[in-house]
Order: C-alpha cells, then structure tokens, then sequence
C-alpha cells in the first residue's frame, strides 16, 4: 500500500525577474516602437548598468539560472549583455521572438498625434481596445506571453531567471497571470513572478511590479516614454 504522504505531489517554483530594456531614441521622443528595432540611447545605456548593480545587490531566494531569456529585439538583448557582464556572469542569453512587444503595424514609428491623424480610423479602433488591421491583438499578444513564460520557467524550476522584455509585453504578462493593479513599466524596472507547479496545475503570484528606484528619476515619464500607448490593453501605461 501506498502511504499518503508517498501520494502527494510536491510543489515546485522558480522566479523570473522580468526586466525591461533601456531607454532608446524613440522612447525618449514619444514614438511607438512595437516591434521596431531599435537601439539603446546613452541614457538606455546608463539605465541597463544601473540595473546590473542593483540585481548585484539583490538577495535571491533561489540560485540564479545559467541561462537567461531576451526578446530578439536588439534594445532588450544589449540590456541583458550590459547586465550579465555587471554580474560578472557567463549565463547564456536565449533570444525568443515570442517576448518581443506588441506589433503596432501602421502606427510604428508614429508618434500618437500622428498615428491618430494619418490612421484615424484605424486609430480609433485600436485605442478603444478593438482589433485595427495590420496590428497584433491583445489576446494574439496574451497568448505569446503566457506560453513563452511557462516553458522558461519549467525549465528553470528552482532556480531565478533574468527576463529581458518591453513595457507593453510585462504590463500585459502581468496583468493575465496576476490580480491587482499594473502600474507604469519603466525603462529598466524589475517585475517579479512566481511560478508554481504541482503536478499538471500551475499558478503565478506577483511580487514585484515595475520597481524603478534604481532608474534616474524623470528618465520614463509614463506619458512620454511608450512602447505602446497609455490606456491601450497591453499597454505599459
């Protein structure tokens, strides 16, 4: 006979330190970037050696995973390079498309007034959170977001994981695997998942949300540096 103690299933958890990148160019001026590539800014720069330090100081609960994940986007990737060398750390950086931000389609490059002019139509539709052509859903985006951070952390169970991402990608991943409210995501903020397996049912709890303190102040103003427009589901405002 099996005893029950032998029959239950164990728990198994990771943590993924969900990063988003630098300040570039375009955040800095108000132009919507989606899936642009784009690169770091001098203050991008600064930002992401910043973030370096403070996860330097940081006190992990589990050990750090030798491999760390990135959008392939090449203003996450340089965030994550600048940060693994003020680790001191040789983790291999995995590059997946599906943590890329939101594709804006038409309004790419665009600021807001201009997308709204030149796309009214479209543009209306897209900021009353129905679907614009040409330009990727919320639940296209929620779908990505989901699968792509369950597979890193079951693979990392045990273990803290760096995620390298956008403002837009962490506010939605937030918001569909946790309760509560999502504040602005800043450049180069820290958001905190816990991921929770037993057997086949898993969960995620939140508890770090867009935390900047290491960020220069007033370099992400939440009506100025967008990935994707405030107010927009998804959105990093």
């Amino acid at each position: 006979m099996i005893s029950e103690l032998g029959c239950k299933k164990s728990k198994q958890a990771s943590v993924l330190l969900l990063c988003r990148h630098g300040e570039t160019s375009h955040n800095k001026n108000g132009i919507l970037q989606g899936q642009l590539d784009t690169a770091l800014n001098d203050t991008g720069l600064r930002q992401a050696q910043r973030l370096g330090a403070r996860l330097l100081k940081r006190k992990l609960e589990m050990p750090l995973s030798n491999t760390a994940y990135s959008s392939d986007l090449g203003r996450a990737a340089v965030t994550g390079r600048i940060v693994l060398e003020a680790l001191g750390s040789d983790a291999l950086i995995v590059c997946d498309a599906r943590l890329r931000e939101r594709h804006l389609g038409p309004f790419q490059g665009l600021s807001e007034a201009q997308a709204s002019e030149v796309h009214s139509t479209k543009w209306v539709r897209f900021i009353s959170g129905r679907e614009a052509e040409g330009v990727e859903t919320t639940p296209q985006v929620v779908q990505r977001a989901v699968a792509a951070l369950t597979e890193i952390a079951d693979k990392n169970l045990g273990r803290t994981v760096l995620v390298f991402s956008h403002g837009g990608f962490i506010h939605c991943a937030l918001s569909t695997l946790t309760p509560g409210r999502v504040p602005h995501i800043a450049n180069c903020s820290i958001s905190e998942l816990r991921f929770f397996r037993t057997g086949q049912s898993t969960s995620w709890t939140a508890a770090e949300r867009g935390e900047g303190d290491h960020v220069p102040s007033g370099s992400s103003s939440a009506g100025k540096n967008v990935d994707v427009p405030v107010g927009v589901p998804g959105s990093n405002g």
